[in-house]
């Protein structure tokens, strides 16, 4: 065993010079010199100091939020100044184009005056609605009233729906246009 080693080695030294290439450079060469880099991480916060925040927290978590107060910034102007830099508008466009629905017409008062006095709030006028007519809940169908585990049910035949079915006192039938008041 000890000559095959010998062999081994003797092989390996035994190469031509000329035949054998430098080994690459392990490590490439960097034209730029490696920068750290920066990250922009929040730095942790340590448990004493968030504990500290928690104990300091809000004796009524129902209570109103407020907003802190921002400081006045030199460039920006007050808010004094700023309403009055804010450009008016008094009138309204003429109007603007119906898609085909129609609008009830309303009775608004114009501006008394242009000056700096308050006018009168104008009064709208909204048109009365129809009443409702109970045609749909009329054409419910009972076919049947039952107690189940105390609770009254009833079974119904609804307009626009292709079931009968059992509701109880809330329900809704016919695409919830129908409400059960009460059952008898």
């Amino acid at each position: 065993m000890a000559g095959s080693d010998i062999d081994l080695d003797a092989e390996q030294s035994i190469q031509d010079p000329s035949t054998q290439t430098s080994a690459p450079n392990a490590e490439p060469e960097i034209s730029v010199p490696p920068t750290s880099a920066q990250v922009a991480l929040i730095r942790p916060t340590s448990p004493d100091e968030r504990l500290r925040v928690l104990k300091s927290g809000r004796s009524d978590p129902f209570a109103e939020l407020v907003a802190p107060a921002l400081p006045d910034v030199p460039g920006q102007p007050s808010s004094s100044q700023a309403s009055q830099t804010i450009a008016r508008r008094d009138s309204l466009p003429e109007s603007s184009p119906n898609l085909g629905t129609k609008s009830p017409d309303l009775k608004l008062n114009p501006p008394q005056s242009k000056s700096g006095g308050s006018a009168p709030s104008p009064k709208i006028v909204l048109p009365s609605l129809p009443k409702p007519t109970p045609d749909l809940a009329q054409a419910v169908k009972v076919t049947g009233v039952m107690l189940i585990s105390g609770q009254p049910r009833a079974i119904v035949e609804a307009p626009n729906e292709s079931r009968s079915r059992t509701v109880g006192i809330g329900d809704l039938l016919s695409n919830n246009q129908v409400r059960v008041k009460t059952l008898i």
